[in-house]
Formats: C-alpha cells, structure tokens, sequence
C-alpha cells in the first residue's frame, strides 16, 4: 500500500524535508504547473489586482479582503501618472492621459476640443509642460490641477505572490517624491528595502481624504531582492497605463469587515511565497 499523502495546498506549504516520496513529486507537479501558468501569455493577459483605499475609514484594502491603517510593501517600480477627464464622471471620456509625465496623449474628446484652434493636433507632439488644454496648472481644477497627477507603484505584499499595483494621490505626491528622494542618497534601492505606507486623515470642509507617509524599513536578503527584480520584468508594463477608476471612483472604497494585517516589519518567516 502507498504512502497517505496530504491535501495539494498542505504538500504546496510543508519543508520538503518533511515530504514523502510521493508527495515530493505531487510538489515538484506543481511547481511546474505554477511556471507554466505564470509565464504563458497564449492563455491569458495578465493583470496584477489593485490596493484599494477607503479613505472615510483610513484603511487600505487587500485583494485577499485583509485591511489596515498601514501597509508594508516592497517597491518594485514606480511611474508618473496624468489624465485630463471631461468629468468625474465614469466613462465620460478623457481630453489627454499621459503615461510617465511628459508627454501627453490625447483622446477623441481632446482633438474635438481643440479642433478650431489646433486643427493639427494629431500630428503635434503634446509636451505636458506646453499643456494645450490649459489643465497642468495648479488652479485649474479649484486649488489643484485639472489633469490630474499620480504615482502608479508595483509593489509585493506578502498576501499575494504576485505584484500588486498602488495609486498615491495627488496630495501624497510630494511625500512620495521626498521618500523616493531620501532612499537614493541614502545610496539604496526601493526595490532592496520593505516600505512601510501608513495612511493619515486629511480633512477639507465636511470632506475627509488620507495621504500618504512613508516609512524605509529593513533590507532584504539578496535572494529576495534577486526574486523582486525576476518579478518586476514579468510585470513592469502593467503600471505603464492610466486607470479610469483611480480619477474619479476607485479612491472611495468601502470597507465593510475589516480584517487586520500584521505590519511589524519582521518579514522573515518561511512561507512558499518568493518573499
């Protein structure tokens, strides 16, 4: 009689030290299951999940339903946003979206915009700093900019073993940019050290928003910093796109049951996830 072997997601979590014979090679099955669905790019388009922000409830939400006030992440790659909408409201069509801040793409909305005055513009090169809209000024939308400007992070979280993405808000920006700032000239990398993100009240009138803080924690051994970068070349181009959801809606999610997340930068136990 063959040895009992344990369920797949038990034989997937245990030491292989602690595998029998035949449950190293439904381990081993798997393994190369798991490459051969991460890497074939015939059967699906991927498209890393999204941290989503409840600001009313200060808490960032996980795409496994944990949530807390602060988040622990590593950083794997970082890009400007812009996006000029006809309005806030969804699918209401974009004037110009831009993907690393300096130069602009218009939409259909934008060339009917300026059809009188720039008749040419689809054969124009729209530098965002020469914004033909008017829209990157500060003022032109109240007290901020009509295009509005964002940073899109990839980052790993240890709930998920693949990349998720992270949109910091226009009043974060520059807390983000000094963070960015002071991790290089401390002569260190984003993608070698774990980043705390706490999230901060921010109140306006009867209107409550949150920023942004960051927080540099502990460096990672060089096998983990090694898998970051492995990772980051599978999944860079997902943040070179400009989500409609983080203009206008996506910023105002519900929390209903929080779930707490353990953030204590001590993330060091051994698990199968390549962090």
């Amino acid at each position: 009689m063959g040895e009992l072997m344990r369920a797949m997601d038990q034989i997937l979590k245990a030491d292989k030290k602690d595998l029998n014979k035949n449950e190293l090679v439904v381990r081993e099955a798997l393994e190369i299951e798991q490459m051969r669905q991460a890497t074939d790019d015939s059967a699906h388009v991927a498209k890393p999940q999204k941290i989503e922000v409840a600001h009313s409830a200060q808490l960032f939400k996980l795409p496994d339903g944990s949530s807390g006030g602060s988040i622990e992440v590593v950083i794997l790659g970082a890009i400007i946003t812009r996006a000029n909408y006809v309005s806030r409201e969804a699918d209401s069509g974009v004037y110009c979206q831009s993907i690393g801040g300096r130069v602009g793409n218009p939409g259909e909305a934008g060339y009917a915009k300026l059809a009188d005055e720039m008749p040419n513009l689809k054969d124009m090169i729209v530098l965002c700093a020469k914004c033909p809209f008017g829209a990157n000024s500060f003022g032109t939308d109240g007290a901020g900019k009509k295009c509005k400007e964002m940073r899109k992070l990839l980052v790993f979280h240890k709930s998920n073993n693949k990349p998720l993405l992270l949109s910091v808000p226009p009043t974060s920006l520059q807390n983000f940019d000094q963070y960015y700032d002071s991790v290089d000239s401390a002569g260190k990398v984003m993608a070698s050290i774990w980043t705390k993100i706490t999230l901060k009240e921010r109140r306006k009138g009867q209107q409550i928003s949150s920023t942004f803080t960051f927080e540099a924690g502990p460096m990672l051994p060089s096998d983990q910093f090694l898998a970051g970068v492995k990772l980051r070349e599978q999944y860079q181009d997902a943040i070179r796109s400009v989500d409609a959801g983080d203009y206008y809606q996506a910023q105002s999610t519900d929390v209903e049951v929080p779930t707490p997340i353990d953030t204590v930068f001590t993330p060091e136990e051994e698990d199968e996830l390549p962090f």
